[in-house]
C-alpha cells in the first residue's frame, strides 16, 4: 500500500503540476504528501579563493577568506532563497487544503539529487516535474536532477511534464524484463484497483498470437481491464503512435530493458519516453 508520496519543488511550474499530480494520486491511494523544498547550497556557499602559484614548486595553496560584502552577498541570496522556499510551500499547503490532502512541508539545504534520494528511503512513491528551474538549459545525457534521480531512486518513480492530467487510462510497454515484471506487479498492488484501464503494449511480436498470456491473465484476475495492443515497430516508435491513437493519461516503465548495462551506457527507452513524452511517466526499478 502507497502511504507516503514525495514531491519536491523549486517553484518550477513542472514542480507545481507535479505536485497537483501527487494530491490527486493521494485522492485515489488514500496517502500522504511529503512536499520537499531543497535550497542548492551551490547557490548559497561562498566560494572558496586560494593563492599560489601553478608552477610553484611546493605549489601551497592558502585559503583567503572573502571579504564581508562578498559574505553579506551570499546571507542575502541564501534568506532570499529560504523565503521563496516558505512561500512555494505555504501555496502547496493551500492547495491541499482545499483537496482535502494531508501533506507536510520541509525545506532543507543541500544538493538537491542527493538530498532528495535520501528523503526518498521513507516514502513509497517519488513524484517529480520533468524540467525544473533551469529548464531553458541544455540537458545532457545525465545531468539534471531528475533524470540523475530516476537513475539513481531507491522508490518507483513519476516524472511529470508542466501539463497536468488527471490518470484515467495506463499504457503499459511490456518486454518480459525483471523491471517490467517488478511494474507489473506496483500496478496490481497499487493502482489496478483504482486505474483499471491497461493497455498492453507488446512492441516486437507482431506475429505472435498470444504474446504475455499469463500476464494478461494475472492482470485481469487483480481488476484490470487489459486491452492487448501488438506492434511490430521497435519500443520507441510504438509508444508514440499508441499514445496518438489511444490517448492514454499515464505511461509506465521498468526502468531498464533486457540489456541493462546497454541501456544505461547508451539511453535507453524509458529516457527516451521521458525526455519526449507530454504525459506522466511511471518508473519501476
Amino acid at each position: 500500500m502507497i502511504k507516503t508520496i514525495l514531491t519536491p519543488i523549486d517553484g518550477s511550474p513542472a514542480a507545481f503540476s507535479a505536485f497537483q499530480y501527487s494530491l490527486k494520486l493521494a485522492e485515489i491511494l488514500e496517502a500522504a504528501v511529503d512536499v520537499l523544498f531543497v535550497v542548492d547550497q551551490r547557490k548559497t556557499q561562498v566560494p572558496f579563493m586560494y593563492a599560489g602559484g601553478a608552477y610553484d614548486i611546493t605549489y601551497e595553496r592558502i585559503y583567503i577568506p572573502p571579504d564581508q560584502e562578498l559574505r553579506e552577498f551570499y546571507d542575502r541570496i541564501k534568506a532570499d532563497l529560504n523565503k521563496f522556499a516558505a512561500r512555494c510551500n505555504q501555496r502547496c499547503q493551500e492547495l491541499a487544503d482545499e483537496a482535502g490532502v494531508s501533506i507536510s512541508t520541509k525545506v532543507i539545504e543541500g544538493y538537491p539529487a542527493e538530498a532528495i534520494q535520501n528523503h526518498a528511503l521513507g516514502s513509497d512513491l517519488l513524484v517529480l516535474g520533468r524540467d525544473g528551474e533551469n529548464a531553458g538549459t541544455k540537458q545532457e545525457t545525465i545531468g539534471s536532477t531528475t533524470e540523475e534521480l530516476v537513475r539513481k531512486s531507491p522508490r518507483p518513480v513519476i516524472v511529470c511534464p508542466e501539463e497536468f492530467s488527471v490518470p484515467k487510462k495506463v499504457l503499459f510497454p511490456y518486454d518480459g524484463s525483471r523491471s517490467a515484471e517488478n511494474c507489473l506487479q506496483f500496478y496490481t498492488a497499487h493502482l489496478s484497483s483504482k486505474i483499471p484501464k491497461l493497455l498492453f503494449l507488446c512492441a516486437e511480436c507482431g506475429d505472435e498470437t498470444e504474446p504475455y498470456r499469463n500476464e494478461i491473465d494475472y492482470l485481469n484476475q487483480h481488476s484490470a481491464e487489459v486491452e492487448l495492443i501488438q506492434q511490430e515497430d521497435e519500443p520507441i516508435n510504438a509508444i508514440n503512435s499508441i499514445v496518438k491513437q489511444e490517448r492514454p493519461d499515464l505511461i509506465m516503465l521498468g526502468s531498464h530493458g533486457r540489456n541493462k548495462l546497454v541501456d544505461y551506457l547508451l539511453g535507453s527507452t524509458t529516457i527516451h519516453v521521458i525526455r519526449k513524452s507530454n504525459l506522466p511517466v511511471l518508473i519501476v526499478y
